[in-house]
C-alpha cells in the first residue's frame, strides 16, 4: 500500500470520529462550497448566477469572487475566498471565523429571509 493510501485511511479514521456539529466547526470550502455560496445568494436577492462546482471552476472566477465578496459584505460577514490552489474559503462574523453554514444563518437573520436548503440549492 503507497504512503498516499495509508495517509487517506488515516483521515478517513480520523473524520468518522467526528460529530455532526464537530463537522460543522470545520471552517474553509471548494469550488463546490463557491457554487453553493452563489446559489444562496441567487435565491436570497438574486445577485448572482446560480453555478455549479464545476462551473466555478472552470470559469473566470474573479468576477465572481469578487461579487460573493460584495454580498458577504452587505450582511456583515467578511468573506475570504480560496485562494486557488488550497481551495478554502473562510467566513468571518466579527474577528470570529465562522463556518460557511453560520455565515449563512447570519445572512438570512440580518435579510430576514429564511430559506430552506432545497430554496437555494435547486435552480428554480
Amino acid at each position: 500500500m503507497s504512503n498516499r493510501d495509508e495517509n487517506l485511511k488515516k483521515i478517513n479514521a480520523e473524520l468518522e470520529q467526528l460529530s455532526d456539529e464537530e463537522l460543522e466547526n470545520v471552517a474553509g470550502g471548494t469550488w463546490n462550497d463557491t457554487a453553493d455560496d452563489a446559489k444562496f445568494f441567487h435565491a436570497l436577492n438574486g445577485s448572482t448566477p446560480f453555478l455549479r462546482g464545476i462551473e466555478v471552476a472552470f470559469s473566470r472566477t474573479a468576477p465572481l469572487l469578487n461579487k460573493l465578496t460584495q454580498e458577504w459584505a452587505k450582511v456583515g460577514v467578511k468573506f475570504e475566498p480560496h485562494n486557488g490552489a488550497i481551495y478554502e474559503n473562510k467566513y468571518f462574523i466579527g474577528s470570529e471565523e465562522v463556518t460557511q453554514g453560520v455565515a449563512r444563518r447570519h445572512a438570512m437573520e440580518v435579510t430576514g429571509i429564511i430559506l430552506d436548503g432545497p430554496d437555494w440549492q435547486e435552480n428554480h
